[in-house]
This record gives C-alpha cells, sequence and structure tokens, in this order.
C-alpha cells in the first residue's frame, strides 16, 4: 500500500470513528454522561466500568483474530476493527474521568 492510499484509508477511518461515536452515543449516553451505559452495565454485571467495557471489547477482538486468521470473512473486518478502536477510545476517556 502506498502513502497516498494508506493516508485516504485513515481519513476514511477517522471519518467513521466520529460519525459511530457521535450516533452510538446519542442511543447509549446522555450530554451530562457520555459514559453512562459503562456504568450502567457495571452495576448489572458487578463489574467496575473498565472491566464491563473489557468484557464488550473481546467479543469484537475474538471476531477480530478470526479474520485475521482467515477462519471468517473479511466483510465483518471494517465494522469489528472500527467497534474495537472505538472501544479504546471510551476506555481512555474512563480512564481520564477517574485520574480528574
Amino acid at each position: 500500500m502506498n502513502q497516498t492510499n494508506f493516508e485516504e484509508l485513515l481519513k476514511k477511518r477517522i471519518d467513521k470513528i466520529c460519525s459511530l461515536l457521535q450516533s452510538k452515543g446519542q442511543e447509549y449516553s446522555t450530554e451530562q454522561d457520555k459514559l453512562k451505559n459503562f456504568k450502567q452495565g457495571c452495576l448489572m454485571s458487578g463489574q467496575t466500568p473498565r472491566a464491563y467495557l473489557w468484557s464488550l471489547t473481546v467479543k469484537h477482538l475474538e471476531c477480530i483474530k478470526e479474520i485475521a486468521l482467515d477462519r471468517l470473512s473479511d466483510e465483518y473486518a471494517d465494522e469489528k476493527i472500527g467497534d474495537a478502536i472505538n472501544y479504546m477510545i471510551l476506555l481512555e476517556a474512563l480512564i481520564s474521568e477517574s485520574s480528574d
């Protein structure tokens, strides 16, 4: 892959990240607390918000592993890679919030 193609791929991924975090944020959070779903989910699961987020992330990572090992069609790659990146951003937000 040349530099131009890589930059195009990167721009598309960043645009998808922004779009998905915005649309899912409207679905799963409030203006007052963008991490609300993880805080509520952890109460039901008996985990910390970070551990709850990790448990949700693992299913995407397992799917990505299967794609990388050529056991699943590449058609899922875009969605699952995007989900994993978004969960890492949300983990960073949880970490940042706890250190404030």
